[in-house]
C-alpha cells in the first residue's frame, strides 16, 4: 500500500479543516453579476439597479468586484438592488452577487453626479441639457407624456428650453445627457437691467468625465495628481493645469456656455456664477470631500458617530475635528466672513469623516440659491430625508423664507414632514409640492411610502437658481445576473459532501467572521481541531526523529534521515550481513574489508561447462539455502550505505585485475585448452549454479504474486503469454513489434522513461508505469549488481512495483531472481 508524504497528509487535514470551518460559517450562494456601461463617458459612483429573483427576495445580498465588497442597498420592497461602483466608458465588469440568510457588513452610498437617460423636473425659467455622446435623439415631455420638442445633439453640444411659467417637463433621451435648471441671467442681460444685479447661484460635480454650462465661474479640486483639461462645446481645448494632490485652483472670466471637463483622475466641479447669493452641496468621495467654501459650511451627519476632520485656509490654515452622534447633528463652521460687493470669496477646504455627510456652502445672501438634495441612503431619489434648512437672512426682505419642493415619481405616494409642524401629503406620480419653513437651520425629516425627489429650488422670489438635476435612469447601464459561483446547496438532499466545495469567497467570509459573537461556537471549535492537529504533528516528528537517529555502532555517528523506501534496502543489507557471516566463500577473491587481513590467494579455477551442458544442466536457486560445512565466516560488514558500495566497487577492481592477468598468461600459452577446462565466463557464471552476491535482494518481496503462474521454460505455445501480465524493457518491445506480435500481449508493462525510447506506435501498445525516486535509485542498484543495463535495471523493478511475476528482456540475465522469472526474446520466439 503506498503511503501519503507526512507533508502532504498534513495540508490535506488542514486544507480539510479550513474547508469544514468555512462551511460552516458561510452558506452563501454566489451567482455571477455583468455589468456593463453601453456609453461612451465614464461614469463614477454610478448607481447600478439589479432586479433580484424572487426566490432570492428574503436573502441578504451583497456585491463584491475583484475580492472588495461594494456599497449596496435594497429598495424597501426588496425587490431590486442598488449597487455603486465606478465603471469607464463601453466597460464590462464582472461581480459576484452573493445571498445570505444572515446580514452582510453595511456599506454606505454616497450622491452621484453622473449622466442618465431620463430626468424630470420643475423648470422655472430655462432648462439646459448637454449631449454626452454624437447623434442624440432627445425628447420633451409634459406630465402627460405628450411630446413637446424632439430634436437631436452631438457630443459637447447644449439644447435651451424656454419656460414662461413653472412647467414639469420629462427630458427622455438615447444616449447619457446632463441637465441643469438656471434662472440666472448672463452678464449682458443683466447690463439690461432685466435681471438682478445679485442673482448668483453654484452647483456641483464629481468625476473625470463632466459636461456642464458655466455662466463665468470654475472652480477645480484635485484628490491625487492629475491632470485636467477643459473644452467649449466645439471641443476645442480652452484651458489646461497639472494640479497636485489635494489642490484646488479656480478659473474665472469663462464666457457663458457649454464646457466639459477630461481629467487623468476624478475631480469636483463647482461652477455657475458666484456674488452675494449662493446656496449649493459639495460633493466628492466616499470619505473625503475637497472643494470650496463660498462663505461658511454646514456639515450634517446621515449616520450615528461620525468623526469629521476639517482643514481650511482662510488665509491661514486651520483644522476643526468635529463629533457628530445623531443622524441629521449638523455643524456651521464660518469660514469667509469679509464680504467684499463685486468680487467672489472662496476658501480651499479638505473634509475627512469615516461615514458619509451632506456639505453645504452658503454665501453672504445665505439661503439664495438652490439644490436638489440628497436623501439619507446616499440616493438623490429616496423615500427617507434628513435635511438641515439654510440660514435665512433678513437683509432684503422680512418676510423670507425657505421653500422646498417634493416631486412625487409613482402614484400613490404618502408623504409626511416633520419639522416644527407636521404636514402630510398624497402625490400622484409626476406631481410637485412646495411647503414653507420660517425657521432658519431647522432640522426637517421628509418620509415617503414611494421614492420621490426634493430640491430647495428657490426662495420667495423663485429668482437666482442654477442646480444640476439627478437622472432617474440611465438605460446604458445594464445588469445581468449569470451562473453560479461555488456555493453551498442546503436544497440537495442527500447531496453530502459533494457540495461543500471552496472558494475565494468562502475563505474571506470565515476569516471576516471569526469574532463574531454569532459564529463563536464554531471558531471555538475549529480552533481546537486545530490545536489537536497540531498537537498530534508534533508527537509523530518527536517520534520518527527518536527513531531516525540510530548511531552506527563502529563510527558512533547518527546515520543520515532516510526516505521511508530506502529503508527497506537497510534491512535487506542487514539480513545479508546475518546470512553472509554463515555462508561459504565465492570462487572469487574475497572482498578486502579492512587493511589489517591479509589477502587469501585465490582457488584454483574449475573447468568450464560446454553450451550442451548449459543446456542440460539442472536448475538451481541462485542462492543456497544452507551454508557448506566448510564455509568460512565473514568479519562482520558495516551496513552503511556508503561503506557497501565502496566495497562492492574494491572487489569489482580486483576481479578486472584477475581478468586481466588471466588474459596475459593465456597469450603465452597458446596450446589449446579443452572446453571443458575453459574458466566460465561472467554471463555464464550468472547461469551457473553459483550465487550472485545481490544482498539487497535477500529477502523474498515477491512471495505476494501469487497471481503469476511461474511459467516453465519448456512453454507449449506463444499464444499462452498473451494474456498474462509481465514487463518488458525496449528491446524486448521492438523485437515483438518487428516481428508482429506486440499488439497481441494485452498486458505488457514498461517503464516510462524506458517507453520514451521507443517510437510512438509501439509506446502507445505498452502499458506505462511511473517510477518515482526511490525506484529508480533501487534501478541503479539492480545494474551495478547484475552488471547490466539501467533498462534491466527498471524492467526488474518495475516487476517488484506492480507484483508482476514474470519478464521477457532482451539482455542476458539469469533465469530467477526472487521468483521473478526472466525470460530471453529469443528463447520466447523459437517457435517462429
Amino acid at each position: 500500500m503506498k503511503t501519503i508524504p507526512l507533508k502532504k497528509l498534513f495540508m490535506l487535514m488542514v486544507a480539510g479543516l479550513i474547508a469544514f470551518a468555512s462551511n460552516a460559517y458561510a452558506t452563501v450562494e454566489h451567482f455571477e453579476l455583468v455589468v456593463s456601461n453601453q456609453s461612451d463617458v465614464a461614469k463614477h459612483h454610478v448607481i447600478v439597479p439589479v432586479e433580484i429573483p424572487e426566490a432570492m427576495q428574503q436573502h441578504f445580498i451583497s456585491v463584491s468586484r475583484n475580492g472588495q465588497s461594494l456599497p449596496s442597498i435594497l429598495s424597501p420592497d426588496r425587490k431590486k438592488l442598488l449597487v455603486q461602483l465606478d465603471m469607464e466608458s463601453n466597460e464590462e465588469a464582472l461581480l459576484t452577487l452573493s445571498f445570505d440568510a444572515k446580514p452582510f457588513p453595511e456599506h454606505f452610498l454616497i450622491p452621484s453626479t453622473s449622466p442618465g437617460t431620463k430626468h424630470i423636473c420643475v423648470n422655472y425659467q430655462r432648462l439646459l441639457v448637454i449631449s454626452t455622446q454624437n447623434n442624440n435623439e432627445i425628447n420633451f415631455k409634459n406630465r402627460e407624456g405628450q411630446i413637446l420638442e424632439t430634436f437631436q445633439l452631438n457630443k459637447g453640444q447644449m439644447h435651451v428650453f424656454q419656460s414662461s411659467s413653472p412647467q414639469l417637463l420629462i427630458i427622455e433621451s438615447q444616449y447619457p445627457v446632463f441637465v441643469y435648471l438656471s434662472s440666472l441671467g448672463d452678464d449682458q442681460v443683466r447690463a439690461d437691467m432685466r435681471y438682478e444685479a445679485g442673482d448668483s447661484d453654484t452647483t456641483t460635480l464629481f468625476g473625470s468625465e463632466l459636461y456642464f454650462y458655466v455662466n463665468r465661474h470654475l472652480w477645480v479640486s484635485s484628490y491625487e495628481e492629475t491632470r485636467v483639461s477643459l473644452y467649449d462645446a466645439s471641443n476645442f481645448l480652452v484651458w489646461e493645469k497639472n494640479l497636485q494632490a489635494n489642490e484646488g485652483i479656480f478659473v474665472s472670466d469663462l464666457s457663458p456656455g457649454a464646457y466639459s471637463i477630461n481629467s487623468t483622475a476624478p475631480v469636483t466641479a463647482q461652477f455657475g456664477y458666484l456674488d452675494d447669493e449662493n446656496y449649493s452641496f459639495v460633493l466628492g468621495k466616499r470619505d473625503q470631500i475637497n472643494g470650496f467654501s463660498f462663505g461658511h459650511l454646514l456639515i450634517t451627519s446621515l449616520h450615528p458617530d461620525t468623526t469629521i476632520d476639517l482643514t481650511y485656509f482662510n488665509p491661514r490654515r486651520q483644522q476643526k475635528e468635529i463629533r457628530l452622534e445623531n443622524p441629521g447633528d449638523h455643524r456651521w463652521v464660518p469660514i469667509i466672513e469679509l464680504f467684499l460687493p463685486y468680487e467672489p470669496e472662496y476658501a480651499f477646504f479638505t473634509l475627512n469623516f469615516d461615514k458619509p455627510v451632506l456639505v453645504n456652502t452658503f454665501s453672504s445672501g445665505t439661503n439664495f440659491g438652490g439644490s436638489f438634495v440628497p436623501g439619507r441612503r446616499g440616493l438623490f431619489v429616496d423615500d427617507y430625508f434628513t435635511y438641515i434648512t439654510p440660514k435665512l437672512s433678513r437683509e432684503f426682505s422680512k418676510e423670507q423664507k425657505n421653500m422646498m419642493e417634493i416631486l412625487g415619481l409613482h402614484n400613490e405616494t404618502f408623504i409626511s414632514i416633520l419639522n416644527s409642524m407636521h404636514q402630510e401629503v398624497e402625490l400622484p406620480q409626476y406631481t410637485n409640492f412646495n411647503f414653507l419653513t420660517y425657521e432658519s437651520l431647522s432640522l426637517t425629516k421628509i418620509e415617503g411610502t414611494r421614492p420621490f425627489l426634493l430640491s430647495q429650488v428657490h426662495n420667495y422670489t423663485q429668482k437666482g437658481l442654477f442646480l444640476w438635476v439627478p437622472p432617474l435612469e440611465d438605460r446604458t447601464i445594464n445588469a445581468t445576473i449569470g451562473r453560479p459561483v461555488q456555493f453551498l446547496s442546503n436544497n440537495n438532499e442527500g447531496a453530502g459532501w459533494s457540495n461543500w466545495n471552496i472558494d475565494s469567497f468562502r475563505f474571506s467570509e470565515f476569516f471576516a467572521n471569526v469574532t463574531q459573537p454569532q459564529y463563536i461556537f464554531f471558531t471555538i471549535f475549529f480552533a481546537s481541531l486545530l490545536l489537536l492537529l497540531l498537537l498530534l504533528l508534533l508527537i509523530f516528528i518527536i517520534g520518527k526523529k527518536t527513531s531516525s537517529n540510530l548511531v552506527d555502532e563502529e563510527n558512533e555517528k547518527p546515520m543520515e534521515k532516510i526516505a521511508p523506501e530506502e529503508s527497506e534496502l537497510v534491512q535487506l543489507m542487514q539480513t545479508m550481513e546475518k546470512k553472509l557471516n554463515q555462508s561459504q566463500s565465492l570462487d572469487t577473491e574475497k572482498p578486502r574489508l579492512n587493511e589489517n587481513i591479509p589477502e587469501e590467494p585465490a582457488e584454483p579455477e574449475k573447468p568450464t561447462l560446454g553450451p550442451s551442458d548449459i543446456k542440460e544442466a539442472p536448475e538451481k536457486p541462485i542462492f543456497q539455502e544452507k551454508p557448506s560445512e566448510d564455509a568460512t565466516a565473514y568479519p562482520r560488514l558495516n551496513v552503511s550505505y556508503e561503506d557497501w558500495i565502496a566495497r562492492f566497487k574494491e572487489k569489482k577492481q580486483e576481479q578486472a585485475q584477475r581478468d586481466q592477468d588471466l588474459s596475459n598468461t593465456s597469450s603465452h600459452e597458446p596450446e589449446p585448452i579443452d572446453k571443458k577446462d575453459t574458466p566460465p565466463s561472467p554471463i555464464e557464471k550468472k547461469s551457473s549454479e553459483k550465487e550472485i552476491d545481490l544482498p539487497f535482494l535477500d529477502v523474498d518481496h515477491t512471495k505476494s504474486i501469487g497471481d503469476e503462474e511461474i511459467i516453465n521454460s519448456n512453454m507449449s505455445k506463444l499464444s499462452s503469454f498473451f494474456d498474462k501480465k509481465l514487463v518488458l524493457d525496449p528491446g524486448s518491445a521492438n523485437r515483438l513489434y518487428h516481428e508482429g506480435l506486440l499488439g497481441n500481449f494485452n498486458q505488457a508493462h514498461m517503464t516510462k522513461s524506458s517507453a520514451k525510447r521507443l517510437q510512438p506506435n509501439v509506446a502507445k501498445l505498452l502499458l506505462q508505469v511511473e517510477l518515482n525516486a526511490q525506484d529508480l535509485s533501487k534501478a541503479e542498484l539492480f545494474k551495478e549488481r547484475l552488471e547490466t543495463l539501467e533498462e534491466a535495471g527498471k524492467a526488474i523493478v518495475l516487476c517488484k512495483k506492480k507484483r508482476i511475476g514474470l519478464y521477457i528482456t532482451s539482455y542476458r540475465l539469469p533465469n530467477f531472481i526472487q521468483r521473478i522469472q526472466i525470460l530471453h526474446i529469443s528463447e520466447l520466439l523459437k517457435e517462429i
